[in-house]
């Protein structure tokens, strides 16, 4: 029998854990404005940085269900 482990961006892992158990990650979709952004890409960093900068600005951030489609 075989199994593929497939989780969202919430688990938390590293790259490194990432590769070495084969993981598909599911990136969690969020929208500042009009503007779509992705918790994870593979070999980029999220910028959190702006994410945090745009919220306390007043921007609306929205969120949405992880949708299987994006794998």
């Amino acid at each position: 029998m075989s199994y593929k482990i497939i989780t969202d961006t919430s688990a938390n892992l590293t790259e490194e854990m990432i590769e070495q158990y084969n993981i598909d990650i599911i990136p969690l979709v969020f929208r500042i404005g009009e503007e779509e952004f992705y918790s994870y890409v593979k070999g980029e960093k999220t910028d959190i940085e702006q994410f945090y900068d745009r919220m306390r600005q007043g921007e609306i951030i929205t969120t949405s269900l992880i949708s299987m489609d994006m794998q």
